[in-house]
């Protein structure tokens, strides 16, 4: 789990949430607890739909979406994403991130994200290429 800047309006307020990414859905979700800390219950669009099934078989049923800009710990770039809404008792996580999004925004490229600086070595000439081949 990571730490993300959850952004209410104006964009000046904030909190901090844990954000897990999983790969194995392809849903954003978040937490009502998580929007009543923000204040942006009463911006989610209301829907009742039943749109995932965990792990251990259970659905998933989300009660709305919310459109939210959220950033990394070390991120300068804020995104804005979808999220369903889920109410729930004794759910491990405030907001997840799955794999759609995780692709479209690059997310695992990113070093607050476990992604690393990428060290670019300088190429070798021929010669040094022809001497790695023996």
């Amino acid at each position: 789990m990571k730490t993300v800047k959850i952004f209410s309006v104006p964009l000046s307020a904030h909190i901090e949430c844990k954000m897990t990414l999983d790969t194995g859905s392809e849903l954003n979700w978040i937490t009502v607890e998580t929007l009543h800390d923000i204040a942006m219950f009463n911006s989610m669009d209301r829907r009742h739909e039943n749109n995932g099934i965990c792990l251990n078989g259970s659905s998933l049923s989300s009660i709305g979406t919310i459109t939210l800009r959220w950033k990394g710990k070390r991120f300068r770039k804020i995104f804005t994403t979808t999220f369903h809404v889920i109410d729930g008792e004794s759910i491990p996580w405030q907001i997840v991130l799955g794999s759609q999004t995780i692709i479209e925004h690059g997310i695992v490229k990113f070093a607050g994200f476990g992604g690393k600086n990428i060290i670019a070595l300088p190429k070798k000439t021929k010669g040094e290429a022809r001497m790695c081949s023996y």
